[in-house]
């Protein structure tokens, strides 16, 4: 039963074309981590400096195993991706606006 549904849950994976994954709590997700790895996904997660970061591919440290710490440190992720695209709409619109006024 459960090859079954991993088989289903990797086409799933694999049709909505996931190549990456974030992980809030390393520890809770261990075998989710495992699985992820098996499958090739990048993985990125919230890794304390005082325990085993193997399983993911990319560590963001923090100094405790706290949820407070973990929630903050999604937070200012999400904070800094919501900034980026901010910016990358407010450089594309100036641009097309010099393009329209002739600036270019």
């Amino acid at each position: 039963m459960r090859n079954e549904v991993n088989k289903k849950l990797i086409k799933v994976l694999k049709d909505y074309g996931v190549s990456s994954a974030f992980i809030a709590d390393i520890f809770y997700h261990k075998t989710t981590l495992d699985f992820l790895n098996s499958i090739n996904v990048f993985t990125i997660g919230i890794v304390p400096v005082t325990s085993d970061s193997k399983n993911v591919r990319l560590v963001i440290p923090t100094s405790s195993n706290s949820l407070f710490l973990q929630f903050f440190t999604l937070k200012f992720i999400l904070y800094i991706n919501k900034h980026a695209e901010e910016v990358k709409y407010t450089k594309t619109l100036k641009t097309w606006v010099n393009y329209f006024n002739g600036k270019l």
